[in-house]
């Protein structure tokens, strides 16, 4: 009903899985603690979660199946994979680390990311194969650059988890501040030159307040049939009278 109410679309997913997602839908953190929380593998309805902005899911689960242990042979190339990512990934964090350290070191951006190696465009996907002993090794042009621009806490086409980290960094009186986050295999160092305070639109506020009371109004339903499934009720109608 209220999903109807506020024309939003119900999407069906046959299968969600903590590592692949499924349906369209990523395999954040955020997602998948809520789709495998109790609560909604209980038959509730999860908050509201951002997957960016502008983009809004909640999540409902109606069927749960339990995890269960497969053999090597069907698990070995998930595996080996997984090894790789996790070596890939780690060395970008420690690249995207030292960055940030060269930063706030007082080196510039530009060369503290010139001893990466050569880059490539920010919009272009990064590119990592196997070298001969199965080590994950970036290819030249692994490093992408974005070059300054300005950016609101709802840009479009930048990762919600990176703009707020983005606007959680200390900006410093004198020196650029500096910070690197995680993005799914991939980690990015950021510097923040200047910041400006924010305005209210009063406006924007009022055209999300129907959201809000549908969303709660959804939670708070949600809650009380949850109780009277799990307990016996009695009410007096003529309390009501």
């Amino acid at each position: 009903p209220v999903a109807k109410a506020l024309n939003l679309t119900v999407q069906n997913v046959a299968d969600y899985t903590r590592s692949g997602g499924g349906g369209g839908l990523p395999a954040t953190p955020k997602l998948v603690a809520a789709a495998f929380s109790a609560d909604v593998l209980g038959g509730q309805n999860s908050r509201a979660i951002e997957l960016k902005p502008g983009d809004v899911v909640v999540v409902r689960a109606s069927n749960h199946r339990p995890p269960v242990q497969q053999g090597q042979a069907d698990v070995a190339d998930r595996v080996l994979a997984g090894a790789r990512d996790q070596a890939a990934t780690a060395a970008a964090q420690a690249a995207a680390a030292s960055v940030v350290a060269a930063v706030k070191a007082g080196k510039p951006f530009a060369e503290a990311i010139a001893v990466l190696g050569p880059t490539r465009p920010f919009d272009d996907k990064p590119d990592a194969k196997p070298d001969a002993k199965g080590e994950a090794k970036a290819d030249p042009g692994a490093v992408r650059f974005q070059p300054a621009r300005s950016l609101t806490r709802r840009t479009p086409g930048v990762d919600a988890t990176l703009l707020g980290a983005v606007f959680r960094v200390p900006v410093a009186a004198t020196a650029p501040s500096a910070g690197d986050v995680r993005l799914g295999k991939d980690a990015i160092a950021y510097v923040v030159s200047s910041a400006k305070p924010g305005v209210v639109d009063p406006a924007a506020t009022q055209d999300l307040r129907p959201y809000t009371q549908a969303v709660g109004a959804s939670e708070v339903g949600a809650y009380v049939a949850t109780l009277k499934a799990k307990a016996k009720i009695v009410t007096d109608p003529k309390l009501f009278e």
